[in-house]
């Protein structure tokens, strides 16, 4: 499984476009984002319809960072058309994590919904699906915060290191499970590591995601947010098939950087160039991000984290369409 990902992007008789494209599916189906975590075959409607507009390489679902946290017991709060956020941290220096460790996260019902997603999806699409968890650095700055957590990691780093551990097993058993609902890949969210060194990267972050790469048999992408120059050696060496990064990263210098069998993916602006842009102007910018690497095989392009759920459908075709008809 560690090369099916990097094959199929070589094999290719031309560039594969994975577009970071769920929340603007709910246009296309007149819906908002929360009717849309609440009901998975509504879910699966808006994500199929934008699949038939856009026709990409990759699908994925709406993203949602907190659907982990929520499972342990954090408190998560779904507006009607912006992204799930946890409004409360309950893990702290004196909190015991045993009766974490019993928690059946599968009896909560956004994991539920989002395996349903990805069974049906991977049942009517023609093309593969990729499924979202949270990177274990990022559930674990959910559970404690990402202050506490960073705070943490110098003056307590033996309690950040047991929170990790609860955390990688949750993951490892979502992951697991989400393959088994027919995940061909799992795009594994970790936005908090950004602000680690190189060094604390690998203890606190780059440790736990190779350990939970290693449980798994399934692909694994991993999404950092935020300009991760500094860490592409680290990230890679995780044991990831593909590191997805943000708009912030320039491909053309860290390309050379990236081991021969990880893909680098991305990383066209979801803001200022995707949802703020014309159908013009983002072909002209997905052209020159194409254009900056033309050589480098392991390049799968994207976006740099998801779109915004206005950014034009129009804007996205234009997308998919400039990189399908690339040509050196």
């Amino acid at each position: 499984m560690k090369n099916a990902l990097l094959n199929r992007i070589q094999t290719a008789p031309r560039r594969l476009a994975a577009p970071l494209a769920g929340f603007p599916a709910c246009q296309l189906t007149s819906t908002n984002l929360r009717e849309n975590y609440f009901d998975s075959q509504q879910h699966v409607r808006s994500i199929l319809a934008l699949a038939e507009k856009v026709r990409p390489d990759i699908i994925f679902p709406m993203m949602n960072l907190s659907i982990e946290a929520g499972a342990l017991g954090m408190p998560v709060n779904y507006p009607e058309n912006e992204s799930p956020t946890v409004t409360a941290h309950r893990v702290d220096e004196d909190c015991d994590l045993a009766p974490f460790r019993e928690i059946d996260i599968f009896g909560d019902p956004h994991v539920r919904n989002h395996l349903a997603v990805v069974k049906a999806l991977s049942e009517q699409s023609e093309v593969p699906v990729c499924a979202y968890t949270a990177g274990p650095y990022t559930l674990a700055g959910l559970l404690m915060s990402a202050m506490e957590i960073s705070m943490a990691t110098l003056e307590d780093p033996e309690r950040v290191h047991e929170v990790l551990d609860l955390c990688i097993g949750v993951i490892v058993r979502y992951a697991k499970a989400l393959a088994e609902a027919g995940a061909d890949a799992v795009c594994m969210l970790d936005p908090t590591a950004m602000m680690l060194s190189p060094s604390g990267y690998d203890e606190f972050a780059g440790g736990p995601v190779k350990e939970a790469v290693k449980a798994l048999r399934v692909p694994v992408i991993l999404h950092v947010c935020g300009d991760t120059t500094h860490l592409i050696e680290n990230m890679a060496a995780t044991g990831v098939q593909a590191l997805s990064l943000d708009y912030a990263v320039n491909f053309a210098q860290v390309a050379g950087r990236v081991p021969d069998d990880v893909v680098l993916m991305g990383n066209i602006d979801p803001v200022n160039v995707m949802r703020s842009g014309t159908p013009e102007s983002v072909a002209s910018a997905t052209k020159a991000l194409l254009d900056s690497v033309p050589n480098f095989k392991n390049f799968l392009p994207s976006n740099g984290c998801d779109l915004p759920p206005d950014t034009p459908v129009e804007n996205i075709v234009a997308f998919n369409d400039t990189i399908k008809n690339w040509t050196t």
